[in-house]
Parts: structure tokens; C-alpha cells; sequence
């Protein structure tokens, strides 16, 4: 919006928010069990596939309610360790990922990416730093 001075003339701009929807809670609901090959296994030890979106349902002018769900069903591969009918706490689950995929994303993301280039430099800044000195302590 633009605010004028008294003779008319613009004198700057802000903004006027008009309705805010506040977050007041939410509240969760799932199963208690994955059965993964056979298995079951407590709810939460697999990391689940993100939620999507299904709909709002608005109660009144000031209520109103998203949900997000995922499916019941999912193909993916998870990296982890499985003994005696039990499994590593908090794994990972790659969605509609084969093993050679998820070999490919686990490494080669970025974080790999900046850790070998910092590597790189540091080793380089070393040498160089090493060379300038002049070192002459060999000579003698």
C-alpha cells in the first residue's frame, strides 16, 4: 500500500496483511506396525516416504483443517542392518529406488562433492604454504 504526505505526494510504500491462518495443532495418525519381508516391525523405526497434500476441509471463517497422507503400499530400498528379526533404528527408506540407484544418490550427493573440494584445497594450501616458507632446514 502507499502512504501519501498532505500534499499528496508519495512518501513511501508498506504492506498490509489482511488475514493470517495460525497454527494452533495437529494431530497424527498411524499405524503401529510395518511389515517389511515378512517381518513386523515398530512404526517409526523405518523413515516413512514424505506425506502429500490431500485436502482442506474448512470448518468455519476461522477453523479450518489440511491432510497429508502417504500410501499404504511402497517399493524402495532401505540401507540397513537386519538380525535375529530386528533392524537398525532410524532407517532410511529411499522411495522408487532400486540398489544401484541408491548406491548413486548415497554417493554421490553433495555433500561428498564439498567435502573432497575443501579436501583438495586445504592439501593445496598446505603445499603451497610449505613451498613459500622457504623452508631451508634440508640444506643443513
Amino acid at each position: 500500500m502507499t502512504d501519501y504526505d498532505e500534499d499528496g505526494n508519495v512518501i513511501g510504500t508498506h504492506e498490509e496483511e489482511y488475514y493470517t491462518w495460525d497454527y494452533y495443532d495437529d494431530w497424527t495418525k498411524h499405524s503401529k506396525n510395518i511389515l517389511f519381508c515378512g517381518v513386523k516391525f515398530s512404526y517409526g523405526i523405518i523413515s516413512n516416504p514424505n506425506t502429500n497434500y490431500i485436502t482442506t476441509i474448512k470448518e468455519s471463517s476461522n477453523v479450518r483443517y489440511e491432510y497429508y497422507g502417504i500410501g499404504v503400499k511402497h517399493t524402495g530400498t532401505i540401507y540397513t542392518n537386519l538380525k535375529n528379526n530386528t533392524i537398525s533404528n532410524n532407517t532410511k527408506f529411499y522411495s522408487n529406488m532400486d540398489i544401484g540407484e541408491t548406491l548413486d544418490y548415497c554417493t554421490s550427493n553433495m555433500g561428498n562433492v564439498i567435502f573432497w573440494t575443501l579436501w583438495a584445497i586445504l592439501i593445496a594450501a598446505c603445499v603451497y604454504g610449505f613451498c613459500y616458507a622457504d623452508n631451508r632446514w634440508l640444506e643443513g
